[in-house]
């Protein structure tokens, strides 16, 4: 299958033409494109955030707005959960279970052989209070990543003073410095628990990206989708409290867990989701 990146989009397909976008709001943006008028065209939609909980006045709008401007552009959204698409379906509108983190890709996130464990725990996890990262200041070992794509200074401040044990790889000698994939897989096989610690989100692909380096995960119970490829050999649900936390992490350790056995199972559960649709 062809792949072409026009940012926000993806072209997986020239024909028939097959459109891989994220969020609702970027479906008005397919309107910009030249796209045919009188041929049929299918446009995915990955939902980023959690629909469960939220107000879908405005999603609904524009998934028809869009619909009738060009009929030949047959919308699907991708969704995280089954009760997402339930909810969907209860609209009328055209989804299917999909949940985005069987797109991860399982070459750039491996285990590398001969990489020094230096942190108990890690969490790759945006600056936003969502995040939660309070939950995870009783880790002695701690190390965190985080995108400067959507950043919240004020959280971020008020975070490095609550966290001062932790390893701020991103944050050298005060600069933030961007990491590629290579580089995020390199930081996570250097770790020997993977933090999951929001509460609501979406699939978080943090989630699965520990799990194809190899990683245990800890995590709290959480809505959005992040559970679907969890599998409890691996993976420890704890309360919402940084006792819980720092103690899923010592257990974990505590198991020496094969992370072949963690990849492997993991990249089953992603090619079952992928077949599936």
């Amino acid at each position: 299958m062809a792949k072409e990146i026009i940012a926000p989009f993806e072209i997986l397909n020239s024909n028939p033409l097959i459109i891989l976008t994220i969020g609702i709001d970027s479906l008005e943006k397919i309107l910009s494109l030249n796209l045919p008028k009188n041929k049929k065209f299918y446009s995915l939609v990955r939902i980023h955030y959690t629909l469960e909980n939220d107000n879908l006045i405005e999603f609904k709008e524009i998934y028809y707005k869009v619909l009738n401007i060009n009929p030949n552009n047959e919308i699907i959204i991708l969704c995280n959960t089954v009760k997402e698409k339930d909810i969907l379906n209860e609209l009328g509108i055209k989804c299917i279970f999909c949940n985005n983190n069987c797109f991860v890709s399982e070459e750039k996130f491996k285990i590398l052989e001969n990489i020094r464990k230096d942190f108990d725990a890690i969490y790759n996890a945006r600056m936003s209070p969502f995040k939660r990262h309070y939950l995870a200041k009783d880790i002695k070992s701690l190390a965190l990543i985080y995108g400067d794509f959507i950043f919240d200074k004020d959280y971020f401040n008020k975070t490095k003073k609550l966290l001062p044990q932790a390893k701020w790889l991103n944050y050298i000698n005060g600069n933030y410095k961007d990491f590629d994939s290579d580089e995020i897989a390199n930081l996570l096989n250097r770790s020997r628990i993977g933090l999951c610690l929001s509460d609501v989100e979406g699939a978080m692909y943090a989630s699965v990206e520990y799990m194809l380096c190899g990683l245990p995960v800890v995590s709290t119970k959480s809505i959005g989708g992040r559970d679907v490829f969890f599998d409890d050999k691996y993976v420890k649900i704890v309360d919402d409290n940084p006792e819980a936390v720092a103690k899923g992490v010592i257990e974990m350790i505590d198991r020496d867990i094969d992370p072949y056995y963690i990849r492997d199972k993991t990249i089953k559960k992603m090619k079952e989701e992928r077949e599936r649709n």
